[in-house]
């Protein structure tokens, strides 16, 4: 059960900067059209986890959960659970494309486009992490 109410959600996504709540909004759109196409991904809970949107796939459990929040100044951060290896398994194939935290996330330059291309590959990785 979801103890938060959309408007709690949508009042975290509010306190954005307008390009941070534009690109996060892009990407928490396309969280849900990439789990609607795949047949393997559960349906998607949206929550807030640690005060970040957190999307998590249920029945069945298929992935990890994501979750989306600003990381500094500059930049955005896509999050999955530190306990997992996506970060790594993702680091060693989108190394050169992409900027990463640790092995928490995935981050992303305000000043530059939003690579779909890239992304939807990481995004149905987490959203499909238990089921490869």
């Amino acid at each position: 059960m979801n103890p938060f109410t959309t408007s709690e959600i949508e009042n975290v996504y509010a306190n954005y900067d307008q390009q941070s709540y534009a690109m996060l909004q892009e990407i928490r759109t396309r969280i849900y059209e990439l789990a609607a196409m795949n047949d393997q991904v559960g349906s998607i809970e949206e929550s807030l986890k640690w005060g970040q949107p957190s999307y998590a796939t249920v029945k069945p459990k298929s992935g990890t959960p994501i979750r989306l929040d600003v990381f500094d100044e500059q930049h955005i951060a896509i999050f999955v659970s530190c306990q997992s290896n996506l970060i790594a398994r993702l680091r060693e194939i989108y190394g050169y494309d992409l900027e990463f935290s640790k092995n928490r996330a995935i981050v992303l330059a305000k000043d530059k486009p939003l690579n779909f291309t890239v992304l939807d590959d990481c995004l149905m990785r987490a959203l499909t992490y238990h089921n490869t």
